[in-house]
């Protein structure tokens, strides 16, 4: 073989110079292009340089000149298609440039694993009442997107086991791999405050993240256990209103009135659709204290005083209709006359100047 520029050779098995030719017997090293070792008896043509991984075909190496490789600036200046400022551009081919720029290697986008909890009840229950509640957690493998030469489109493997946590959940985890998991407390009685569910999810060991051109771009995610998803209830009392023939208004009165389970906000419009009555209204103690009645800007007033549609609040302690329960306070407001309301139009009761 005749060249000018030197080839570095690595752990040749034999090689021998007659003149300026070059034997090699055995499988010899003859590059290292990155992380890849070419092995091969190859044949060399013209002014050989350096020997690119893109011209490897079958283990055999031939046809490289002087004319096909790239020797003038470098690195990239400028951006083009997929060569990116910076990339050093000596040593490669005219083709391997254009399959650089028009034919970049690609890599898909990647989600991590998840996981959700779904409730059969949620939200705002009333205090003593008693519900089923089932707890359902649904994993998500994760994504990778588009796949390209990954194994999987999925960033993790199965789930194996999942663990609940809340009021007659099962302790621990348990095994189990499907994407979905659940358990359920058939009896629970709701009580004050806020009251939670939870669920985690241990999950199998992933695939690695493949580019467009098999190249690795992020290892396989490791076998794990997700965060803890968790749900909640709320457990309050009821808040009631109603009218009456009378201005006594009693436990019975109040829980016989109409119900909501709800939070009595700063704000609280109510349609009586009253003639010739008392009207009332009853919130749990702990609630702000109405101060101030608005039909519109002509009909208003404050609850309490001399002359006033509405008396100050008192205190009457009840008991729930349903028996849910038994002797809490509540703030009970009362007309000190008998009236009637317009049909359909409503009356607010507020704190304040919070209307």
């Amino acid at each position: 073989m005749g060249f000018n520029t030197k080839i570095n050779l690595t752990d040749a098995k034999a090689y021998q110079t007659t003149g300026n030719t070059l034997s090699l017997s055995g499988d010899t090293i003859i590059a290292t292009v990155g992380d890849l070792k070419y092995q091969t008896h190859p044949t060399f043509t013209g002014d050989t340089q350096v020997i690119d991984k893109k011209y490897v075909d079958d283990n055999l190496v031939t046809g490289l000149t002087a004319s096909t490789i790239y020797d003038l600036g470098s690195p990239a200046a400028v951006e083009v298609g997929g060569i990116i400022i910076g990339t050093v551009l000596t040593g490669k081919s005219s083709n391997c440039l254009l399959e650089e720029i028009l034919v970049p290697e690609l890599y898909g986008d990647i989600t991590a694993p998840s996981l959700g909890i779904g409730l059969t009840c949620s939200g705002i229950k009333e205090i003593g009442c008693n519900i089923s509640q089932t707890a359902t957690g649904t994993f998500n493998r994760g994504c990778i997107d588009p796949q390209y030469d990954s194994f999987s489109d999925k960033r993790s493997g199965l789930p194996n086991a999942y663990c609940f946590t809340g009021t007659g959940m099962p302790a621990g985890f348990q095994a189990c791999s499907d994407l979905v998991a659940s358990e359920e407390n058939a009896s629970y009685d709701v009580v004050s405050g806020s009251q939670s569910w939870g669920v985690c999810t241990r999950y199998d060991e992933g695939s690695p993240v493949l580019g467009s051109k098999g190249t690795e771009c992020a290892i396989a995610l490791a076998s794990g256990c997700t965060s803890v998803s968790s749900g909640s209830i709320s457990g309050i009392l009821p808040w009631y209103w109603g009218t009456n023939a009378n201005d006594t208004i009693t436990s019975d009165i109040i829980t016989g009135g109409t119900k909501t389970v709800g939070t009595v906000s700063t704000s609280t419009s109510i349609t009586f659709n009253a003639t010739t009555e008392y009207l009332w209204f009853a919130a749990p103690d702990g609630c702000t204290l109405k101060t101030k009645w608005w039909v519109c800007a002509a009909n208003a007033g404050d609850i309490g005083g001399t002359g006033q549609l509405w008396a100050a609040s008192c205190t009457v302690a009840v008991t729930s209709g349903q028996g849910c329960w038994t002797g809490c306070d509540f703030k009970v407001y009362v007309t000190c006359g008998i009236t009637s309301t317009a049909a359909g139009v409503p009356m607010c009761l507020y704190s304040n100047d919070d209307r």
